[in-house]
């Protein structure tokens, strides 16, 4: 609820589908949202095709911005929940980079550090127009991405988030 409260304009959430957190992860994000904020999550690691689920997290509401994982191949990770009404864009999710506690760096992969490169992007798109909406980021998201040629396990092709030239 602190980040709905918050001036940040852009919300990274990279958790989702901890049972008996749901109602209040969903009640916060809905919080950020009617606050005007651009909330980014993670889609969910447990390979599942979220058409078939009712609610799940931040992910599963409309508003959101969700994120699922693809491999260093530009495939969909084998982990990531996948489905096209629920999963909004794709950015790369293996093999990332980041500090490991204690000091030094170690490699990640989850939906949860594919999210923050997205959210990355919502942030310099409000930071070059403040006057975009949540919703207006997450179609320009999913309108812009790239679409590799590459499909979820029920044959949806994939929004790719990824730099490239105009």
């Amino acid at each position: 609820m602190g980040a709905a409260l918050s001036s940040a304009k852009v919300i990274n959430v990279s958790w989702n589908d901890v049972p008996d957190s749901i109602p209040t992860s969903v009640a916060a994000t809905g919080a950020a949202v009617r606050k005007g904020k651009v909330v980014v999550a993670c889609a969910g690691n447990s390979d599942t095709d979220l058409e078939r689920r009712t609610q799940m997290g931040p992910a599963s509401l409309r508003s959101v911005v969700s994120v699922g994982a693809l491999s260093r191949g530009r495939a969909p990770s084998s982990f990531t929940h996948y489905g096209d009404a629920w999963v909004s864009v794709y950015a790369p999710g293996e093999g990332l980079l980041g500090p490991r506690r204690g000091g030094g760096y170690s490699e990640f992969d989850g939906t949860s550090v594919a999210a923050p490169l997205v959210a990355g992007v919502a942030a310099l798109m409000v930071g070059v127009n403040g006057n975009l909406t949540s919703g207006q980021v997450r179609t320009i998201l999913m309108l812009e991405a790239t679409v590799p040629g590459t499909q979820d396990p029920d044959g949806n092709f994939l929004r790719l988030v990824e730099p490239r030239r105009r």
